[in-house]
């Protein structure tokens, strides 16, 4: 089954992306890429800079069109926790799904980073 992958929307994507309009004509044009019921898109789109420094919980900059135009919608963000000097990531990162027209929304993995592997190791949250 063919796969898409768009990494990153910013450099593909020439409209708007505060424009409903112009975020559905490019999810639809580029599900029209697919064959129906037999592949996937996936969009690897970045939240603006204030929100990624302020810890977002709504995982998309722009337009809601990025969220109702597709049918599934990952978060990958890093975990944090209180500490003594306030609040301190952990080294682990979260990815959550945020929206899933066809099964459950609230389900989470967290990667922690192996050392000796050299890369970021997921886990069931």
């Amino acid at each position: 089954a063919p796969v898409v992958f768009v990494d990153g929307v910013a450099d593909v994507f020439g409209g708007n992306e505060n424009d409903r309009g112009d975020v559905k004509r490019f999810v639809n044009a580029l599900v029209g890429l697919i064959p129906p019921e037999t592949g996937a898109l996936v969009l690897i789109h970045h939240v603006n800079k204030p929100a990624a420094g302020t810890g977002t919980s709504e995982g998309y900059s722009g337009s809601t069109g990025w969220h109702n135009s597709v049918r599934a919608r990952w978060y990958l963000y890093p975990e944090t926790e209180a500490s003594d000097e306030g609040v301190e990531r952990t080294g682990r990162l979260l990815l959550e799904l945020q929206k899933s027209n066809l099964g459950r929304a609230d389900q989470t993995m967290t990667f922690r980073w192996d050392e000796s592997a050299h890369l970021f190791v997921g886990e069931l949250a």
